[in-house]
């Protein structure tokens, strides 16, 4: 006798979609939830990969103009590159290593005359004076505990700061070498139909991504080098020293121009009214020529962000992460911009 084959009615085939239905938007759900906790509890290390990609980036645009010049692999490319920069930074470390460190000495000696300075001035005044007056009648806290704590603090955050730097450098020169392995395997991740739409994201990120770079690792070193010599020219101290953090600090759009700005004023009005009017003046330009002619020029085929966009967002991972969100905050939106409007382009 043939087995009595169970027929499925409507009902059950119903039941069975509604039961897989309800499982997939539980495993959605709990996929949600993990990656909102790993994102809440691992941002600073997403940060850091994140850093880590925008010095591939760097590195792979450099390491593909190389391979067409040369006709070298693009691993041997980023290899020469790798051992070039090394070279380089090795020499410049040794030629400038020591005027900056007899700078740094010197800023670390005078800086905290030149704030009681600029304390005793402020306290002159009408406005700010009683709220320098109640600061000052503040007792500061220093007992034993305290300094071994902050310390130790200080050891962690460098230990920290020193294993994310290993981190980003071995993340960047292995993304640049074989960028199509993780561009594939990222397109692997999402769903058949959806690859497509993948691809055209990604390129538009990083392509915006790497143009925005690019434009920010000029606008740095042009702010360096123009307020270096500006400074030596005026006779400013530490004009090396302050050149660099300005330049540095540019590649924080609008807040880095106002926090390099802070230190050369409080040390040149030590010295006198006449010093810091003139390094006030010189930070204006330069920074004026940088945000309004330079960075427009170098951003134009770049995607466009509104100021008011990159502030609230700076001011937002600021405010949650610390100096590390702040200094990623623009090429995140820079990403997400980028990606949102390739994504609606598929839309259409």
């Amino acid at each position: 006798m043939e087995p009595v084959r169970q027929m499925r009615t409507p009902r059950t085939l119903d039941s069975s979609r509604q039961e897989a239905s309800w499982e997939r938007k539980v495993a959605t759900t709990i996929a949600m939830v993990a990656g909102l906790v790993l994102l809440v509890f691992a941002f600073k290390i997403l940060l850091v990969l994140f850093a880590g990609l925008l010095g591939a980036l760097v590195l792979g645009t450099a390491a593909r103009r190389l391979s067409s010049w040369t006709r070298l692999p693009q691993v041997a490319s980023v290899a020469v590159l790798v051992v070039l920069g090394i070279a380089l930074t090795v020499a410049l470390a040794a030629a400038l290593a020591p005027t900056l460190v007899k700078q740094v000495n010197t800023l670390m000696r005078d800086l905290p005359a030149g704030a009681r300075h600029v304390e005793d001035a402020l306290r002159r005044t009408p406005i700010a004076g009683p709220a320098v007056q109640k600061s000052i009648d503040e007792p500061a806290p220093g007992s034993t505990k305290e300094v071994v704590s902050a310390a130790i603090a200080t050891a962690g955050s460098t230990m920290e700061l020193l294993g994310g730097l290993i981190v980003i450098f071995f993340v960047a020169v292995y993304g640049a070498a074989q960028p199509e392995v993780y561009r594939d395997t990222a397109l692997a991740l999402a769903p058949a139909n959806a690859r497509g739409r993948m691809k055209r994201v990604l390129g538009a990120a990083s392509q915006n991504l790497t143009r925005w770079l690019l434009g920010r690792l000029i606008a740095m070193i042009f702010v360096a080098v123009t307020t270096s010599i500006a400074f030596f020219l005026l006779k400013v101290p530490l004009a090396l020293l302050f050149g660099m953090l300005a330049g540095l600090l540019t590649f924080i759009e609008y807040v880095g121009a106002v926090v390099s700005a802070i230190p050369p004023l409080v040390f040149a009005f030590s010295k006198s009214p006449a010093t810091a009017l003139a390094v006030f003046l010189v930070y204006c330009v330069l920074h004026v020529i940088e945000g309004y002619l330079l960075t427009p020029l170098l951003a134009r085929a770049s995607v466009k962000l509104p100021p008011a966009w990159t502030l609230s967002l700076q001011a937002l991972m600021g405010m949650l992460l610390g100096p590390l969100g702040l200094t990623f905050s623009t090429p995140l939106l820079v990403v997400g911009v980028s990606a949102a409007r390739a994504w609606r382009v598929g839309e259409k």
